[in-house]
């Protein structure tokens, strides 16, 4: 089973920190984008940026955290358990930001997700996933070198496709 390495995904995922960052800063009526991601505050409740926008009733914040994914399989995946050795819940799963942003750095592609509304698909679909997929446990290498499992969902990117526009979108950046 081949396993993950953080370390050798810290600069892919800054580079895309980056663009993502830049996307915020250029949509319409953007105030500023605020970068939470040393905040431990925040990182507790996986949420890496704020984008403030003015509106017509006032100002307004949403939140947004970022999944960067050098995978070039056809699936986006979903952690339902970030490390079974802990039980600690997945990202995606967790987070209380208003949107996802799921990252293919490898291919190009990338989705913008609604978080309750991905949630709420992905749980309708569940079944559908597993019986398509299984359900999948990875193995992945920490910071310090230590092994843990990651279990959750590897949702065909053609269902995403397929239901997309119910909970979010397609955007190049």
């Amino acid at each position: 089973m081949k396993v993950h390495d953080f370390k050798n995904s810290l600069q892919v995922g800054a580079e895309g920190e980056q663009v993502v960052i830049n996307w915020l800063s250029s949509g319409k009526n953007v105030l500023a984008v605020i970068d939470f991601r040393n905040m431990p505050k925040m990182q507790k409740v996986d949420i890496d940026f704020g984008m403030v926008v003015e509106t017509i009733t006032g100002v307004n914040v949403t939140t947004w955290e970022l999944k960067t994914d050098t995978t070039t399989l056809p699936n986006l995946f979903y952690e339902e358990v970030s490390a079974q050795e802990t039980g600690s819940k997945g990202c995606l799963a967790k987070t209380k930001a208003d949107f996802i942003i799921y990252r293919y750095e490898n291919l190009g592609i990338t989705y913008v997700l609604q978080t309750r509304k991905f949630r709420k698909w992905v749980a309708q679909q569940r079944d559908t996933i597993i019986s398509m997929t299984g359900l999948k446990t990875v193995k992945n290498r920490r910071y310090d070198g230590s092994l843990f499992s990651t279990t959750g969902l590897a949702i065909p990117r053609d269902l995403i496709n397929r239901d997309l526009a119910s909970f979010g979108a397609k955007v190049k950046l």
